[in-house]
């Protein structure tokens, strides 16, 4: 015995010294830097080289390396400790991940295990991956910035300021501006390290109005992503609008120069001329001319071109014709009618009013309009009659679109049911003429035909129904007129089929053989009988029953339901009694003619298994130590069943959660071993449960519990709760304050747990972490020696170590990482816009600067933190308020509005830059802007040199397009009067006095006229519609006369017979 702890206490100390020699050659933190986006599997390092290690001497010392299990996910050493080298586990990305700092830990097999532990530091590299970003000018997505300013621009005025953003590291991140493209380079000048666009001279008239600048963003990276923004600017000219907003009164003097002064004062002057002459004519024509004595007094209007047109016009003739009309719709309501007459005569025309009565026969397919027309001086009649015509301009149509007819699937072939008529508003033949109906196997249509010659249809069953095959048909049937080309009509029918009980209920099986097991409880369920009826509502209620051939005992056993075909216990079941059980059930509906179907069931009755097996503990050792050898016997017991075949035979288990297993020995007996090291910080003791199931139907089963103590031995490192450690600490703290308890735990027992704690060393720029920071050995608690300042010393990084008592001692560390947080000790800075210490900044600016014009931009620094030193401004004293607004992340000053004449010449604008501190801190920086007038110096400038082309502005454009259309109209209006004057019509001696209207053409066409004739004809007339609601008339006369236009009003009385298509139209001449 006394050997055997030599020798173990041997392996302990080897082990023991190979650690130490193993950490005397370790740094406290082992830096590597690794590119981002590495791929995935690459090697970061062979961290058994860099240690100082030996891979052959680990594995033949039975050391392995292992990772913590948070870097499980990102970093892992090779499974077998083959290289040493340590893989990456995915790509990494600089914006996300910039370090990882984690544990390598290295471990022997020996017994207790000896480890311990160097930090890894990672550091992810940036490769330049991203673009810039342009964040000013802000605009859509590859769209334009387009921008205004004012041709009056001082030169150095900022135009825009291009800002783009980088989210690389700051070597790579560094942005330069350029130009890319520049319509005008004298013109525009860049600030390639803040973007800010300025003009750097003057526009003059020579500048094109519309300048296109294209500004590109580099990085610094390598290669150099970049990023471009396109700024389209246009000029307008706003000098003398501003100017004269400034002094807010008029300057019409500005505005009318000596050009356009004569401009107007020609346009008001042909104006005027214009108005003269048109008065002039209007007085001209108003005067009644002299009557000629030439002529006898007429009232007749001669055209004397073939073409001219005359409206509303009433021709009286002495003859009567008949006129051949054609109907159309015309804008003013008329009905003209024109005859042709022999060559040489004139046409007559006449209007008809539509309120002449139109009458239709019945059974025709014509309705005439009679008319009669009254002619004075001399007093004459003329009778018109107008034969309407019908056209097939109307479709079939059903009353009802949709016709629902119920038949029962037992009605005989051949049945009729009637189905409702079409109709048509239209006669004769082009009426409704036959009917069709979709194609069908059940039905077809009877056609039949009325004595007034109407068609009648009834719907025939050609095939017998069967609702459970197709219970609803749906059909079309269709109208169909006689008229050319023909119309028709549809409506649709919807057949619903009725059932009748011609199907019986029907099972899904002839025979069913259920096993059930005995002693079944009263109850229970044996089996739920389904029969199914093709049939509906009534004729498909099933009802279930036992039929005669059942016997007592089985109905006396088991219960039938009527209602759902449920079979449930109903007595005591015993498979010793009765074994089998037979039965017939009949399934019968609910019809008027009720129908049944049938099957049978056979139950047969299964033995149970009603004996427990049973387990006896033999031997038990407890407790034992928790370095027990694999493979040790703890336990011996034996089995037991009083059931015989499979009813009893015995199965035994342990839970596989155990590190233990059952191992059999002989007929119904085992053994219990240990499988699995076992460890008492993780499970102290062991409740082990041993199970004996038999084989029966249903198993039976039982079962024994024991309980196992494990016994202590120091194989456990002191863990810290965290592999790794941050404190955040004040600047300015007072030397010895607590800055945190870094406590380890060791699961071991009594001496094995109790722990001590040190400060591995480390210099930093000559000075000692134990001059820095102190740690209470007993409990953990971390001191700071000294007062910190976070402008100097931002954060500090070293390990503490914790050992226990036990023999041999193990220890562990962990990583701290101290960051010292910022306290708001720094004031603002304000670097721009640059001034000597205290001194105030003055600017010059045009009093014509437009509004949202950048004035000036405050820009202050603060190094302080990210939080302390973020920045607003805001105004501290303004002049005006309303004339200057601040924003107050950025520091820009814009105008909100114009100069006006009475804003002072001189505005002091205190600024004050605050940071985001508690309590804040600030700086202030005065500006004085003198505002310059400028903007009709700079128009002046602008037109030193001619500008033909800047001389016809708008205004000036305006006045020479309404001079030259004047003038235009007033030369149109004196050619016409001079014409108009200059034209004698000559008196006809041959005419006599009349009220005809004469055209000299034959191919002229007359409307509303009046003529008198000294004959009387027939005309023959097409009805036609017209503007003016008259019926025209033309007649052909002898060749070598002039045409005769009447006109007939619309009152003429129009009448329509029943039953007819045509109207017929009389007109008295």
């Amino acid at each position: 015995m006394a050997g055997g702890m030599k020798t173990q206490l041997w392996s302990y100390a080897s082990a023991f010294v190979f650690i130490a020699r193993f950490l005397s050659g370790v740094t406290a933190v082992t830096h590597y830097s690794i590119p981002e986006e590495m791929k995935e599997g690459s090697v970061v390092a062979n961290l058994a080289a860099d240690l100082g290690l030996d891979v052959t001497t680990l594995s033949n010392r039975k050391m392995s390396l292992y990772t913590s299990e948070k870097t499980q996910e990102t970093f892992s050493l090779n499974p077998n400790n083959e290289n040493g080298n340590l893989y990456a586990l995915k790509t990494f990305d600089y914006e996300i991940e910039k370090e990882f700092l984690f544990h390598i830990e290295a471990r022997d097999s020996g017994v207790p295990a000896l480890s311990s532990n160097v930090t890894v530091h990672i550091i992810i590299m940036d490769q330049n991956d991203n673009t810039p970003v342009i964040v000013s000018p802000w605009r859509a997505h590859g769209s334009v910035v387009e921008e205004k300013i004012p041709r009056s621009t001082d030169k150095g005025t900022l135009i825009a300021k291009v800002i783009a953003i980088d989210t690389d590291s700051v070597h790579n991140s560094r942005i330069t501006y350029q130009f890319l493209q520049n319509t005008d380079a004298t013109l525009f000048s860049l600030d390639q390290y803040n973007g800010e666009i300025r003009t750097t001279r003057m526009f003059s008239y020579r500048d094109s109005r519309h300048q296109r600048l294209v500004v590109i963003a580099k990085d610094n990276g390598d290669p150099s992503l970049s990023a471009t923004v396109t700024i389209k600017l246009s000029t307008v000219e706003t000098a003398l609008k501003s100017y004269a907003d400034m002094t807010e009164v008029p300057i019409e003097y500005d505005i009318f120069s000596d050009l356009n002064l004569y401009l107007v004062i020609g346009l008001g002057s042909v104006s005027f001329l214009l108005l003269i002459t048109i008065l002039v004519t209007i007085v001209l024509k108003c005067q009644k001319p002299k009557p000629s004595k030439a002529a006898p007094p007429c009232r007749n209007s001669v055209i004397s071109e073939r073409n001219s047109t005359i409206a509303d016009s009433t021709l009286v003739s002495n003859d009567a014709y008949w006129y051949s009309l054609f109907l159309a719709e015309t804008r003013k309501g008329k009905l003209v009618v024109r005859q042709p007459v022999p060559k040489g005569t004139r046409y007559i025309v006449s209007s008809i009013p539509r309120s002449t009565g139109l009458t239709e026969t019945s059974d025709s397919a014509a309705s005439t309009l009679q008319l009669d027309v009254i002619i004075e001086n001399p007093i004459r009649i003329f009778n018109i009659e107008l034969e309407i015509m019908d056209i097939n301009d109307n479709s079939p149509h059903f009353r009802r679109d949709t016709i629902h007819l119920d038949i029962s699937e037992s009605t005989p072939v051949g049945e009729k049911f009637s189905l409702t008529n079409a109709v048509d508003p239209d006669v004769g033949s082009n009426s409704i003429k036959t009917y069709y109906l979709s194609e069908s196997d059940y039905f077809n249509i009877d056609i039949q035909s009325g004595r007034d010659g109407s068609k009648f249809t009834d719907l025939i069953l050609k095939r017998a129904l069967d609702r459970e095959e197709h219970a609803i048909h749906n059909l079309i049937l269709t109208a169909v007129d006689g008229g050319s080309p023909a119309r028709s009509g549809t409506a649709k029918i919807i057949v619903r089929v009725l059932d009748t009980n011609d199907n019986a209920p029907q099972f899904d099986k002839d025979s069913y053989t259920i096993n059930l097991m005995e002693n079944s409880p009263i109850g229970s369920l044996v089996i739920k009988l389904n029969a199914t009826d093709k049939d509906e509502g009534t004729n498909s209620d099933i009802e279930y029953s036992f039929s005669l051939y059942t016997s007592e005992k089985t109905q006396a056993t088991f219960g039938l339901n009527p209602n759902n075909g449920e079979i449930r216990v109903k007595g005591m079941i015993n498979y010793e009694d009765f074994r089998i059980y037979d039965a017939e059930i009949i399934a019968k509906d609910k019809g008027t003619n009720s129908l049944s179907g049938k099957c049978k069931i056979t139950i047969l009755i299964n033995d149970m298994n009603d004996n427990h097996p049973e387990i006896s503990i033999k031997s038990f050792s407890s407790p034992i130590k928790e370095d027990i050898a694999v493979g040790t016997v703890i336990a011996v017991i034996s089995v037991s069943d009083k059931d015989s075949g499979e009813n009893g035979e015995i199965d035994i288990h342990i839970s596989e959660k155990l590190p233990f297993k059952l191992r059999e020995t002989s007929d119904n007996y085992y053994e219990l071993t240990v499988s699995e090291p076992l460890d008492r910080e993780k499970v102290p003791e062991y409740d082990i449960t041993f199970t004996v199931t038999d084989r029966g139907n249903p198993p039976l089963s039982d079962n024994e519990t024991v309980s196992l103590e494990l016994l202590d031995v120091n194989d456990n490192v002191p863990q810290f709760p965290q592999i790794f450690y941050t404190i955040q600490v004040m600047e300015n703290n007072p030397p010895g304050a607590l800055l945190g308890s870094l406590t380890a735990h060791d699961p071991d027992l009594h001496e094995n747990q109790y722990l001590v704690y040190f400060i591995i060393e480390k210099e930093i720029v000559n000075t000692s972490m134990s001059m820095l920071f102190s740690i209470n050995p007993e409990n953990g608690n971390l001191y700071a020696l000294k007062t910190f300042d976070y402008e100097i010393e931002k954060e500090f990084l070293f390990h503490i170590e914790a050992r226990d008592s036990g023999v041999p001692p193990l220890s562990s560390n962990v990583t701290v990482h101290i960051i010292v947080m910022d306290q708001n000790d720094n004031i603002p800075v304000i670097v721009s816009p640059w001034r000597a210490h205290g001194s105030v900044v003055e600017e010059k600016i045009p009093r014509s600067t437009d509004k949202g014009t950048l004035i000036a931009k405050v820009i202050a620094l603060d190094t302080d933190s990210v939080h302390n030193s973020r920045i607003t401004y805001q105004f501290l004293q303004n002049t005006d308020a309303t004339l200057f607004s601040l924003d107050q992340y950025n520091g820009e000053i814009r105008t909100t509005r114009m100069f006006s004449y009475r804003d002072s010449r001189h505005q002091r604008l205190v600024v004050i830059a605050k940071d985001n501190g508690d309590p804040s801190l600030s700086a202030t920086v005065t500006i004085k802007l003198s505002t310059v007038e400028t903007a009709l110096k700079s128009y002046a400038d602008m037109t030193e040199v001619p500008l033909e082309y800047d001389i016809f502005s708008d205004l000036n454009l305006y006045l020479v397009i309404g001079l030259g259309s004047v003038s235009f109209l007033l030369l149109i209006t004196i050619l016409v009067t001079i014409v108009l004057k200059c034209q004698k019509p000559k008196p006809s001696k041959a005419a006599p006095p009349c009220r005809n209207s004469v055209i000299s053409e034959r191919n002229s066409t007359i409307a509303d006229s009046t003529l008198v004739s000294n004959d009387a004809y027939w005309y023959s007339l097409f009805l036609a519609e017209t503007r003016k609601g008259k019926l025209v008339v033309r007649q052909p006369v002898p060749k070598g006369t002039r045409y005769i236009v009447s006109s007939i009003p619309r009152s003429t009385g129009m009448t329509e017979t029943s039953d007819s298509a045509a109207s017929t139209l009389q007109v008295g001449f």
